[in-house]
């Protein structure tokens, strides 16, 4: 464990040393913000939203009615976006500064690596420590929930401060260092909650530098005192944010059913000591570990085989106390990952998606220092050839389980969310997980790593740190572009509504009505995507059955929500519709303009959601908009904005279309006659068919009609009800 006579550094050197330092973490920054330009609505899940939620809490937006839906989350990374939040109060540029803040905070991941690399290998090249920490920072997740603005990004960050700071008192004594520590793992709690592992060890650590003569009892009273204030304002701000916004909007539900609460959690114990519980438990171990070293292309193996030497060793000799900088430095890593991966274990002891048995998201913020202390270990020989080989045939004997394991829960369960299986993206196909792939490429990886690591020429070894940079920026880039991007484009629907609402609407009230089955911890993405581009509007929801009392500027309902059926008719007209929602605005004309994906239909094949229409499939037979639907009596004019074409050729006076007036399906009753619409119609153009009726009776169950002859393929995208004035 010696760590040998260190080099004596001149001037020059460590000016270049300094800024391939500087130029690497330019690189970084540049590597992270690569896509954010493409990146303009909120990747949203439950956590992200939670995340964000409290920041625009803080500068005065209220989303409490929507954030009552989703599950608590911590708040300690909202704090790095209230800067951001305050000084912006629209979402045109926000998100892209959120990334932005993340990338930054990723280039600060950079500079704790370096500078802890630098603190316990001094005896090392700089540029070999810019190099792995280079390498820490461009793993894929790193990239890819950056893009998310999940609070893994202020994990990374807080966890590598910590780990300097330790590893600075450890080398230097000095106090301010400790206490900085003590204070990073009270802020990793605010972070998130389920952080609880690694801040149980880090307390732990504590007590071991007390007993190794390295702490005072002066110094570990005051540390104590600092982890208790941070414990009581981690407390004071849970409670705040949480009866703020989470408790406060659950007027339609209880606030147990809330997520993520201590007693959510707890509950899972008693799965855990269960059969089932215990194989599940053992299933997640296998995946979960796996997943850690793949995605450290073995190194994270190497470092726990490392890890389990070190600590045998010193058991053995009864030198556990026996002070050593980098001992304590890799016990403390070492058992905060042991720590944290039996917390993940035990969240996810239910097994609901297959990603979850290779879930990663409540450890990597500890891979990358796992990943480049495993580096040096085997740069600095600490492992023998044999100790390398024995962890590469234990790898394949994992990795078979991990395959078998994968076969026999892929039928059960549904396909995975890939976010939390991000460094391992190319290896999922559906809901099935390729180990032996992703096994036989570790290990190529791995091999050359060796290659370059054992090689006595002291800057080879740049060569591995690069080459795994260059493997983990492909995969995070591949993630984005097949994952992050789409997803982006298809959430641009509720930016583009959002946009609309608010030219139209700019301070009116907007209320959203639902039905109660559709708001959920599964379905919120649509509610958190309109709230967070509408900002500082709140938006209210309602169930569906109250929408008889609607009074807002605008209501905003799910797309099956039906007009006639809710009594809209006369009070609302859509004002817009994107994705899945509808917008309707005030009116005081009894008119409505219906997209014709609203309706049913009895002669369709192709419907295209972003364009609102409904196409026929060449047969004869109706496109029917309306079916039962009850109108007011009343004279009326309907227009249908139609496009037709012939599957044969251009469509003409032998191939009519033939437009229905409304009928009534509940009295078998036709009011006034079928009509033939023919003509030399331009294929491909949309153009208007309008006629009058009169319905005689309130409360008629009517269907707006269009019958299409054989061959004729007719796509309907709106219809247009609006009341006709007729003269006494």
């Amino acid at each position: 464990m010696n760590s040998g006579t260190r080099i004596p550094e001149t001037g020059k050197s460590r000016l270049i040393s300094g800024a391939a330092a500087v130029i690497l973490g330019i690189i970084v920054f540049a590597a992270h913000i690569i896509r954010f330009q493409s990146i303009e609505m909120p990747i949203i899940l439950a956590d992200e939203f939670g995340n964000i939620a409290n920041a625009a809490y803080l500068a005065g937006a209220d989303w409490s009615d929507v954030i009552s839906r989703v599950g608590y989350y911590s708040y300690g990374s909202s704090l790095f976006y209230l800067p951001i939040f305050l000084a912006v109060n629209t979402t045109d540029h926000l998100y892209q500064a959120v990334v932005i803040c993340n990338s930054l905070m990723i280039c600060l991941y950079y500079v704790f690596v370096y500078l802890t690399l630098c603190r316990l290998y001094h005896n090392s090249p700089k540029p070999v420590s810019a190099a792995l920490a280079f390498a820490a920072a461009l793993y894929p997740s790193c990239i890819c929930y950056g893009y998310t603005a999940m609070y893994e990004t202020a994990l990374l960050l807080t966890f590598a401060f910590i780990v300097w700071t330790f590893a600075s008192f450890c080398k230097t004594g000095a106090s301010p260092y400790i206490y900085l520590y003590t204070v990073g793992l009270g802020y990793l709690l605010m972070v998130h909650m389920r952080t609880v592992g690694v801040v149980a060890v880090g307390l732990l650590m504590l007590f071991k530098l007390l007993f190794d003569k390295k702490l005072t009892r002066k110094q570990i009273v005051i540390c104590i005192l600092i982890a208790a204030g941070m414990f009581g304002l981690f407390l004071l701000l849970k409670n705040y944010f949480y009866s703020s916004l989470w408790e406060s909007g659950t007027s339609t539900k209880d606030a147990a059913e809330v997520a993520n609460t201590l007693s959510s959690q707890t509950s899972k114990l008693k799965i855990l000591f269960s059969v089932q519980g215990i194989k599940n438990m053992l299933k997640l171990l296998v995946g979960q570990s796996f997943y850690f070293v793949t995605s450290t292309f073995l190194l994270g193996g190497v470092f726990i085989v490392s890890f389990v030497k070190m600590l045998i060793s010193r058991i053995r000799k009864k030198e556990l106390f026996r002070f050593s900088a980098r001992f304590n430095i890799v016990l403390f890593i070492g058992a905060a990952y042991l720590a944290q991966l039996a917390i993940s274990c035990v969240t996810f002891i239910k097994i609901l998606r297959v990603d979850q048995v290779f879930y990663g998201r409540y450890t990597e913020y500890i891979f990358g220092l796992i990943m480049v202390f495993g580096f040096m270990q085997i740069k600095k020989h600490f492992l023998r050839i044999r100790e390398l080989l024995l962890c590469l045939l234990l790898y394949i004997i994992h990795a078979g389980a991990t395959e078998f394991l994968s076969d026999k829960i892929k039928q059960s369960l549904a396909v995975p969310n890939v976010v939390s299986v991000t460094a391992l993206y190319r290896y999922f196909d559906g809901a099935k997980f390729n180990a032996i792939e992703a096994a036989g490429f570790t290990i190529v990886c791995f091999a050359v790593i060796c290659v370059f690591a054992l090689l006595t020429y002291k800057y080879i070894s740049l060569i591995a740190a690069f080459g795994m940079s260059g493997v983990m920026f492909s995969n995070a880039m591949l993630f984005t572009d097949e994952y992050i991007l789409p997803l982006n484009e298809i959430h641009k629907n509720y930016k583009e509504l959002g946009s609309i609402i608010l030219d139209n609407h700019s301070s009116g009230s907007i209320d959203y009505y639902s039905k109660p089955e559709n708001i959920n911890l599964d379905n919120m993405v649509k509610y958190e995507l309109l709230q967070y581009r509408l900002f500082d509007v709140p938006v209210k929801i309602y169930d569906e059955k109250e929408i008889e009392n609607a009074s807002a500027d605008v209501i905003i309902t799910d797309m099956d929500v039906q007009p006639f059926e809710q009594n809209l008719f006369g009070r609302y007209n859509i004002l817009k519709y994107r994705g899945e929602i509808v917008a309707w605005e005030k009116t005081d004309k009894p008119s409505l303009n219906i997209p014709a994906t609203i309706f049913y239909t009895l002669c369709t094949d192709r419907t295209d959601w972003n364009a609102g229409s409904y196409t026929s499939r060449g047969e004869e037979g109706y496109l029917v908009c309306g079916r039962g639907q009850s109108l007011p009596a009343g004279n009326y004019t309907i227009t249908f904005n139609v496009m037709v074409s012939d599957e044969g050729g251009e469509c003409g006076t032998d191939k009519p279309v033939f437009i229905t007036d409304v009928y009534s399906a509940e009295k078998n009753v036709q009011y006034g006659k079928e009509d033939v619409f023919s003509g030399d119609f331009k294929e491909n153009d949309i153009f208007q068919v309008e006629y009058d009726i009169t319905v005689p009776e309130n409360n008629t169950f009517c269907e707006f009609r269009i019958k299409v002859s054989s061959g004729v393929i007719m796509t309907a995208y709106s219809v247009n009800i609006e009341e006709r004035k007729v003269a006494d």
